[in-house]
């Protein structure tokens, strides 16, 4: 099987493995060339950047294991408890290459629809594999597991197999197990797309090229929908805990059990998400020196972040966050972000610009995430591009915007004069009538002036002319 040949001999994924794994010297690093996720992040990249995606690759990998660690230790007090692992939908090993770090191989199990990914990580993770269905009643599997993790599985399935895969997959599940799965909450759909009473809205397309968009599209729920789901397949018996936006700050994630269950800690889950940031300025100077810059926030209350900065796996640098950034405040609408930004200055004895730079937000409850990793010289030739695309597309929009202005004005002088045009093809209609009615006047004026003479040329006429001049001869009276 063909694996990324950007993966092999690659420093920055040297220096990824050594700060994202937890053993990074048998780490499993090699990436199917026809993983989806890996090709999904690449092609949606302006530059198709291959360290870029490696990045997003890895550091989404590392963050899904972060993410099930908390529920696994809320469930089950540890990965040392749960005795068997189903990855359902699970790809080509994003996840399942650091899973394997804190779990046995032999007691993790993947299943997906692509044959190909579940021999991939068969042979090459030392996992057990399933090939899944297209639909729940022909995926047969004689036993049950601790924990079911289906992520960005149920995002795409339509009203037809949304349930039966559910009650499928709570099936499956032990008495003392955990069903985790994330889901993509209406919520997120613009304000003018209507929502279903249903509570489910499907769409035919996804990231997938080679599935029938018909069975695996795009789908978004409400909780009310999900809750009724699994109300009904569990008749009532299942305890239900939804974390929004849990998944990448993206995905809702909802974990599932027995209300009957044995759980290591009876409290509710706390639930940290991951830091968010990003490097807004990186410039190297003629004299060697590099100036950054950029922003870091945890939106978990009470949890401070740092930055960290790593050349080729050394730590070169930690800074606070402690410069004003109003424009965070009003991005995220929270006063507590004003103190978000940060800075530094490295020297050339630092770092060089063919150095591998990974520049990484951490929490003080221990998540991080990279914002940052490649060539000093790469990063500061991206975001100097990007920054005068973002100049430009900022002109851009300004000058349509003035365009459109300009626009409005002009429809508005059409519609004006159009209105008086409509006034002047009115005003003629009514002198077209006018002047008709007119003709029609002067044809009848002169048809009673042709009669007239007509009768004053007649005997009777004349007769009648000279009996009043006779009359007034007389002194007679005359009424003509």
């Amino acid at each position: 099987m063909k694996t990324n040949i950007f993966v092999n001999d690659n420093p920055l994924v040297d220096a990824l493995i050594q700060t994202l794994a937890r053993s990074p010297q048998t780490f499993r690093r090699e990436i199917m060339a026809i993983d989806e996720m890996y090709s999904y992040v690449f092609n949606q990249l302006d530059d198709k950047n291959s360290h870029r995606a490696l990045t997003s690759y890895y550091t989404m990998g590392r963050a899904i294991l972060d993410t099930v660690k908390q529920f696994v230790d809320w469930h089950f007090g540890g990965f040392d408890a749960v005795e068997s692992f189903l990855d359902f939908a699970c790809g080509y090993g994003r996840f399942t290459r650091f899973l394997i770090e804190e779990i046995p191989p032999e007691r993790i199990w993947v299943s997906d629809i692509y044959k190909k990914a579940v021999q991939f990580q068969s042979e090459y993770l030392g996992v057990q594999g399933i090939v899944s269905a297209s639909v729940p009643e022909d995926y047969q599997v004689d036993r049950d597991f601790d924990l079911i993790m289906a992520t960005s599985f149920f995002s795409h399935m339509p009203a037809t197999t949304f349930e039966r895969w559910m009650q499928k997959l709570y099936d499956l599940k032990s008495k003392r197990g955990l069903l985790l799965f994330s889901v993509l909450d209406m919520e997120l759909l613009p304000p003018h797309i209507p929502r279903p009473e249903t509570g489910l809205l499907f769409s035919p397309d996804s990231e997938s090229q080679s599935l029938d968009k018909q069975e695996y599209g795009t789908t978004w729920v409400t909780e009310e929908y999900v809750r009724r789901i699994l109300d009904s397949i569990s008749d009532g018996n299942a305890e239900i805990t939804r974390i929004p936006k849990g998944l990448n700050r993206y995905q809702d994630l909802y974990a599932v059990s027995d209300r009957s269950r044995s759980v290591a800690s009876p409290h509710p889950l706390t639930f940290y998400h991951h830091p968010e940031g990003k490097i807004d300025y990186c410039y190297i100077q003629p004299n060697g020196e590099v100036r950054l810059s950029g922003w870091a926030i945890d939106l978990n209350p009470g949890v401070t972040v740092e930055v960290q900065l790593w050349s080729d796996s050394r730590l070169i640098g930690v800074y606070p966050c402690s410069e004003e950034r109003p424009d965070i405040v009003a991005h995220y609408q929270q006063p507590d972000f004003l103190l978000s930004g940060w800075s530094c200055v490295l020297s050339s004895d630092q770092i060089s610009p063919q150095d591998i730079l990974i520049i990484k937000i951490v929490s003080s409850k221990g998540l991080q995430a990279i914002i940052e990793g490649d060539r000093l010289v790469a990063i500061s030739s991206r975001r100097n591009w990007e920054i005068k695309l973002s100049a430009a597309r900022q002109q851009l929009s300004q000058t349509q915007a003035q365009l459109t202005a300009t626009v409005d004005q002009y429809n508005q002088q059409i519609a004006q004069y159009q209105s008086q045009i409509d006034q002047y093809e009115s005003q003629k209609s009514e002198w077209e009538h006018l002047k008709s009615q007119m003709q029609i006047m002067g044809h009848q004026l002169d048809t009673l002036e042709n009669r007239i003479q007509a009768m004053e040329s007649s005997k009777f006429w004349k007769l009648r002319t000279k009996w009043f001049k006779l009359k007034r001869v007389l002194g007679l009276p005359v009424n003509e």
